[in-house]
């Protein structure tokens, strides 16, 4: 009920205040952070690892490969600095 007081927009905006509460919002930051932290524990190499096999110099797919890995690690890497921001 108290959700659909509010617009859809302003509960998906990092910037507007704590609709639902902050506690509500610091709880569901936490669990997406560690979410994040969990994604990137099942990648099999870590980010650095990747952009040491970049330079070393790769085939054609595995070079595509390590980037397409370096950037979904990235987002997430992205997506926990903004929340942590929060």
């Amino acid at each position: 009920e108290t959700v659909q007081k509010h617009d859809l927009n302003t509960l998906k905006s990092l910037d507007a205040e704590a609709p639902l509460g902050v506690a509500n919002d610091i709880a569901v930051f936490r669990t997406l952070i560690a979410l994040c932290v969990i994604a990137l524990e099942h990648f099999p190499t870590k980010l650095v690892d990747d952009e040491t096999l970049l330079k070393q110099g790769a085939s054609g797919s595995m070079e595509l490969a390590i980037q397409f890995r370096i950037q979904k690690k990235s987002v997430i890497i992205d997506v926990m600095r903004n929340l942590s921001r929060k």
